[in-house]
């Protein structure tokens, strides 16, 4: 720089006594920092962007020389057909492709042998149709009681969406004349609904308790299933006071069986015993009755289902002798209490919650963290897997024993169509297993109130599915949504 010399000796500026190297070196630096302002000004750096592998470019779809930089006019642009693009330098990951398991590959070019679930017979096929799906229109879904939006912790009696329920819980029960009994869990009541529509009382009060007695001068704790007998009483699987009870055309309440009851009233007021030794009954859920009159009960917690002969009062296990469990788990696994077909004193269950009688008597069970269906043959005293291959997932569709369910909770079967309907309650769907072998989807896709055309409804946590053999028709318990829907089925469609 003119004018410094000997800056390393310690000579100063002239002009400018008493400067020392420290004050030359400050002045070099101020010269330094001048050059560089200048330099910058002239080719300054390019600006970052918050997001540089992003950019915006807009372009005409009739003039393809338009600048690619957006004009003031764009929104009039926008609306006569001007089109914004977003391209990257990195892919865009496309979310809505299913990830595909390791296995998948290999499971869907094997030949399938597909079994019909009622006679046995059974022919093989190629793997070719992953997903089959059901007519469009073969299912209308509406809801017949209870407003999904103003849930009643009081259970207002009235018509239609004028009542209120509180989180019904699994099976409904039908009598003869089409009058539909409902378990309203969470009001510890038993609802009914006659042909009109019409929702009344006929058993409980709005707050839990143990009591027999005449109609609202009963208690219950967290009813979960009923079912009609052949002898037009009530049974009610009474979840919270490990009970059965029933209750006749007169609205009399009383105690069939109880885990924690010596003795018993029977109907002629003479004092009746229970077993001294019997199996518990740990967390009651789903009930049905044979023909016989035996009741059947699938108990969630005792991983077992129980016949109870209510005229002779016996109770035995007939279906999974694994180990009961000392309450729910979050998680559990199917091989904590076992998965195991075969002779049903070997058998193992996995909670399970739902169950119904067929034609034939035999019982099929929503084993339901097995995620499999079930069925035990009464006379052979076996048990097998009729669908599911005990992976929980979104409801995979296709030949049975490939299916998957995300909380198969309950199962009913139509005696005239051999169909098996199921609630897969965690996916909100009502699924389907026909006679050839195939579980597909019949009504609902994701959480939901909506009636309409099979998979156009949605559910919320759909428990119960009961089939109306008068028409063919399906009662669905939709607890999140606490009311009762029903599902019309057009069999013309499938003929």
């Amino acid at each position: 720089i003119p004018g410094v010399m000997g800056c390393a000796s310690g000579s100063t500026v002239p002009g400018r006594k008493g400067r020392g190297p420290r004050g030359s070196m400050k002045v070099v630096g101020l010269a330094v920092s001048i050059l560089l302002t200048l330099a910058l000004s002239q080719n300054p750096p390019p600006r970052r962007s918050l997001r540089p592998n992003l950019r915006l470019s807009m372009m005409h779809t009739k003039l393809k020389n338009d600048p690619p930089t957006p004009q003031p006019d764009a929104a009039k642009k926008l609306a006569s057909g001007t089109t914004y693009t977003a391209t990257s330098k990195r892919p865009v990951r496309n979310t809505t492709e299913k990830k595909k398991r390791p296995m998948d590959d290999l499971i869907d070019s094997l030949p399938i042998r597909v079994t019909n679930v009622f006679d046995g017979t059974s022919t093989e096929e190629a793997n070719e149709q992953k997903d089959p799906v059901p007519h469009p229109n073969g299912y209308n879904v509406y809801t017949i009681a209870g407003d999904p939006f103003k849930a009643g912790t009081d259970s207002v009696d009235g018509k239609g969406t004028l009542a209120r329920f509180n989180s019904p819980g699994g099976k409904v029960g039908i009598a003869k004349d089409g009058s539909i009994y409902v378990a309203d869990s969470h009001n510890h009541r038993i609802r009914k609904i006659n042909p009109e529509g019409e929702t009344s009382t006929i058993a409980g009060l709005p707050y839990e308790g143990y009591m027999d007695g005449m109609g609202s001068w009963s208690l219950f704790s967290y009813p979960y299933a009923v079912a009609v007998g052949p002898d037009d009483c009530i049974y009610v699987s009474d979840m919270g006071n490990s009970a059965i009870r029933k209750i006749t055309p007169d609205r009399n309440v009383s105690t069939l069986y109880s885990d924690y009851m010596s003795q018993r009233l029977s109907d002629d007021q003479t004092l009746e015993y229970f077993p001294k030794i019997h199996p518990r009954m740990k967390a009651n859920v789903g009930i049905d009755i044979r023909d016989s009159g035996e009741v059947i009960v699938a108990t969630a917690l005792g991983n077992n289902v129980l016949s109870i002969d209510p005229d002779i009062l016996t109770v035995h296990v007939i279906a999974g002798y694994g180990t009961p469990s000392d309450h729910f788990t979050l998680h559990p696994s199917r091989f904590d209490h076992g998965w195991k077909d075969g002779p049903s004193f070997q058998s193992l269950l996995c909670r399970p919650q739902g169950l119904c009688v067929d034609q034939f008597g035999d019982i099929l069970i929503a084993d339901s963290w097995n995620e499999a269906l079930r069925k035990l043959s009464w006379e052979k005293r076996e048990i097998n897997t009729l669908a599911g291959n005990g992976e929980y997932s979104t409801a995979r569709d296709g030949y049975a024993r490939l299916s998957e369910f995300g909380g198969l909770w309950d199962c009913a079967v139509c005696k005239r169509t051999n169909r098996i309907y199921m609630a897969d309650k965690m996916n909100n769907k009502i699924r389907v297993l026909t006679p050839d072998g195939k579980v597909s989807t019949i009504a609902g896709r994701r959480k939901g109130h909506l009636d309409g055309i099979g998979l156009q409804s949605l559910f919320n946590l759909p428990g119960g599915v009961t089939v109306d053999e008068r028409d063919g028709s399906l009662l669905v318990t939709d607890a999140g949504n606490h009311c009762i829907r029903r599902i019309k089925v057009d069999d013309t469609l499938f003929d």
